[in-house]
């Protein structure tokens, strides 16, 4: 292929140029119609979420945004928490180029107190890194119930022992 090249150049010098202009734009792949990036890309819109305050024993659930800014189907595979307090699924496992997909996030905040922060990571085909979603939430602590009878807390009330018994003097 050079020898025909250099033939052409001997004979044609105009040739020549729109000929290797040709090849080198043929080499290089051409810029994605999505941003340039070559293969599927996941994007998550925000990439992050804080519940703010909540009390113990709420469920709490928000929706990301799965972007596919690549040229090819974007395959969500497993998502995975180190915590079973915090699990996502999504709509639909294979987003198209240019589109969008909901993923559904909860996070329970069963008995914790004070921040709850958890990490979940998203398989997919994209040929970067898995990707990392950030839940947070404070969780408030819950009022302690005042017991009647506890002598030993100072907001609750001493009931006298009479009223402890029944008639039999056992307690109820």
């Amino acid at each position: 292929m050079a020898r025909s090249l250099l033939a052409l150049a001997a004979s044609a010098a105009g040739l020549e140029i729109a000929l290797v202009a040709g090849l080198a734009s043929a080499a290089a792949p051409p810029p994605s119609a999505f941003g340039g990036q070559r293969g599927p890309r996941l994007s998550l819109e925000p990439e992050s979420w804080d519940f703010g305050s909540a009390g113990p024993g709420e469920v709490l659930v928000h929706e990301f945004l799965v972007r596919n800014t690549g040229d090819r189907d974007l395959e969500i595979g497993r998502i995975a928490s180190a915590c079973a307090c915090a699990a996502a699924i999504t709509e639909r496992p294979v987003v198209p180029p240019g589109e969008a997909a909901t993923l559904r996030v909860t996070l329970e905040t069963r008995r914790y107190r004070g921040v709850l922060e958890r990490w979940l990571t998203i398989r997919s085909n994209d040929p970067r890194s898995a990707t990392r979603l950030k839940v947070r939430v404070y969780v408030e602590a819950a009022p302690r119930p005042t017991r009647e009878g506890s002598a030993g807390r100072s907001k609750g009330t001493i009931t006298p022992p009479e009223r402890r018994t029944g008639p039999s003097g056992f307690w109820r």
